[in-house]
């Protein structure tokens, strides 16, 4: 009998304009994205079992970011569904939007910035 197994494949899950900040590494007022990475063990080139899982939330210009838990990933969906509703869609309100944004409080970052407000209006 001959098994074919490995390890090291990866797929990846990614959400766009999840908030829009002033990056500290590149000092751009960008939007940020969030990222899964999961590393799978893989038996006859199918993927099997996870193995790995890294979350992330990064710059859109320069990529450079910070790593997340699972719960503040599952935050930045749903901060990027506000993004779409506020500024895609039209659904919200500015105020309405603000509130919802800090009411998630994703890493302390909250809407009541000048830079975060305008980057939302432009972005």
């Amino acid at each position: 009998m001959f098994f074919v197994f490995g390890w090291g494949h990866t797929t990846h899950q990614n959400i766009s304009n999840v908030m829009g900040v002033r990056c500290p590494n590149c000092n751009n007022l960008a939007m940020w994205h969030a990222f899964c990475r999961t590393t799978w063990f893989t038996l006859f080139f199918v993927p099997v079992i996870p193995y790995k899982k890294y979350y992330f939330l990064h710059c859109g210009v320069c990529d450079r970011g910070v790593e997340l838990s699972r719960d503040e990933f599952s935050k930045s969906q749903i901060l990027a569904n506000l993004h779409t509703d506020y500024v895609e869609n039209k659904r919200l309100s500015r105020e309405q939007y603000q509130t919802a944004f800090n009411e998630i409080g994703l890493r302390k970052l909250h809407f009541n910035t000048p830079t975060t407000a305008a980057t939302q209006d432009t972005l």
